[in-house]
Formats: structure tokens, sequence, C-alpha cells
């Protein structure tokens, strides 16, 4: 949720937006746990070697995925803001509930060619990627859509940005 900066890999403390996020113990804290001698940073870079190399042992290796996405999410949480948009509390509404019917609409579906309803996650399709197949590691998200919008696929990308 814009913790990190992927700019020469330093964390960040605030967003552009001069929100401060995390507060400097905070901080130092993600920042260690990143950098430290055998920590998120080494073992990130493990786990994408055993990915890249066809390794066997990728599930012993990448099974820090869990403390990798928990130190993040218990910091996320604790910075009080919306899922979708920094500006927002996390306690705020944003954006309303309704959009849930609004997109299980037949009419809706149809228009944009989806042949299923909304769904904001697949829990199940979540941890298959995350905790099976590691992509969250292998990167290559933009090309992947580039892909999808080159072979006429429609896709709909939603964000909250200030």
């Amino acid at each position: 949720m814009g913790s990190r900066s992927h700019e020469r890999g330093k964390l960040t403390e605030t967003q552009p937006y001069d929100i401060p996020i995390f507060n400097k113990s905070t901080y130092d804290t993600l920042l260690y746990a990143w950098r430290h001698p055998g920590g998120l940073k080494d073992q990130f870079y493990a786990c994408r070697a055993a990915i890249d190399h066809g390794f066997a042992n990728t599930s012993t290796i990448c099974n820090f995925v869990g403390d990798f996405l928990g130190v993040i999410d218990g910091y996320v949480t604790e910075a009080d803001a919306g899922g979708y948009d920094i500006t927002h509390p996390a306690a705020d509404p944003f954006p309303p509930p309704y959009l849930y019917g609004y997109l299980t609409q037949a009419s809706i579906i149809g228009a944009l060619g989806a042949p299923v309803n909304y769904t904001p996650v697949s829990i199940a399709v979540n941890e298959a990627f995350v905790f099976s197949t590691y992509d969250f590691f292998l990167g290559g998200f933009v090309e992947s859509l580039g892909a999808l919008l080159d072979g006429g696929a429609k896709v709909h990308m939603v964000y909250g940005d200030s």
C-alpha cells in the first residue's frame, strides 16, 4: 500500500503527497527487517533465484512469504489508511459498498463482456499464486498485462490515488 518505494530499493516513510505512513520507529523496524543479513531482502532474492532455476525445494526456500506479507500488512494496518486511497482513513467506507450490487447486474456484466460477476478477491486463487507458484516474486506483471491487451482482452484497473 505504498509503504515501499522501488526506486533504488529504498523504503520510504511518506508518499509523494507527504502523507506520513509510518512513524520513525516503525520505519526503522521495516528497514531492518528488509536489510539485515538473512532478512527479507536476502530471502526474497533466494526465493526468486530458486524459482528462476526451477529448484525442487522452492517451497522450502520461499516459506518466508507469510512472514514477509505479515510484516508489511501489520504496519499497513497500523497506518490506519484505506485500502484504496491513503488519504482516506481505514474506517471510511470508500468506495461505497453498493459497487458490489452494481457490478453483479446482468446488464453490467454483459456490457463488460465478463462471463461472471465481480469478486474483489478470491482467497483460494490468491493463496495458490502466492503460496504455491510464488508469482508475487517473479514480477513481469506489466508484461503480462500488455500480453492480455495485445490479445484483445478487456482490462479494467481500479486503484486509489489522491
